[in-house]
């Protein structure tokens, strides 16, 4: 029994013949009899008696006119359903984010985000200054640090993000790993500008490292990652951002610097279908990536 027995046995049973069924479904009077017959034998059911003057419900016949009718309303409310979310689930989403998820993950992020929800246009603007969504600078925003606090906000926390040593591939190839503080101390070390001096980690760099081989400041994370990726050097760098940009891991430094990463929207866009899909994938294909904790060669 296949699903277009159930429309071809309605088609007959609201025209009374094969004939004129088989002319409002488009298809041979042959195929409507021989489909008829198989519905009757998968069935064990006779649901209708033939005769010159065109086919007559049985009693078992009109009943299954009441429940196959029920199905076929289901499946057009279905389908009005699904025509409706396809019309929610299109437009664009202006999302911000910072600088570095823009250079690393987020490109990829959208990529599969479109591939499930190809009606949905993502306009991306990685900036380290902040748009704000609650004036409809953007709808959807992710953030580093403390918590945002204004009232009409929906903050979703993703991850705690941690920064280790990192270098490139290529660095490693050509000077090896450092997997101590006292090995990174010998290396070529990348680290970011004075106005970041009173962090704890940042100061533990400066005591460890001789000024000497400090060959490379950077006044913000995104030149930092960018020249780690050039291979200029070893350095400090976010789990999150530069294992996504294929960078390894030397080793935790002793002291730790981990920064909350968050997922925000408005009260009046959440609700949005487009929205809510968008929040929902994000916040599921950032978590799901598996943020390495060991240190190279520990693995």
């Amino acid at each position: 029994m296949e699903d277009t027995d159930w429309h071809i046995f309605l088609a007959v049973a609201r025209q009374g013949s094969t004939l004129a069924a088989s002319h409002s479904m488009h298809v041979s009077q042959s195929t409507v009899s021989r489909r008829i017959t198989a519905l009757e034998k998968a069935l064990g059911l006779q649901l209708f008696d033939r005769s010159p003057a065109g086919y007559v419900l049985t009693p078992v016949g009109t009943e299954m006119v009441v429940r196959a009718e029920a199905i076929e309303r289901a499946i057009a409310e279905a389908l009005v359903s699904a025509r409706q979310q396809r019309r929610d689930l299109a437009g664009r989403i202006r999302f911000t984010t910072f600088v570095t998820s823009g250079q690393s993950f987020i490109a990829a992020a959208v990529r599969d985000f479109r591939r499930a929800f190809p009606d949905i246009t993502v306009e991306i603007v990685a900036t380290e200054g902040r748009q704000e969504l609650l004036k409809g600078e953007a709808d959807v925003a992710m953030r580093v640090g403390a918590a945002p606090t204004e009232t009409g906000l929906v903050i979703r926390r993703l991850l705690t993000d941690s920064w280790a040593v990192y270098c490139s591939a290529d660095y490693a190839a050509a000077h090896g790993v450092p997997r101590t503080p006292e090995e990174f101390a010998q290396h070529s070390v990348l680290t970011v500008s004075d106005a970041f001096k009173d962090l704890p980690i940042v100061r533990w760099v400066e005591e460890v490292v001789p000024d000497s081989n400090i060959v490379m400041r950077h006044h913000d994370a995104p030149g930092l990652l960018s020249g780690l990726k050039e291979g200029i050097g070893v350095g400090l760098a976010s789990d999150m951002m530069a294992e996504a940009a294929g960078m390894i891991r030397c080793f935790t430094p002793p002291v730790a610097f981990e920064a909350p990463i968050w997922l925000i929207t408005t009260e009046k866009l959440r609700h949005e279908p487009r929205i809510r899909a968008f929040l929902d994938f994000l916040a599921g294909y950032v978590t799901q990536k598996k943020y390495r904790k060991a240190d190279a060669g520990t693995q």
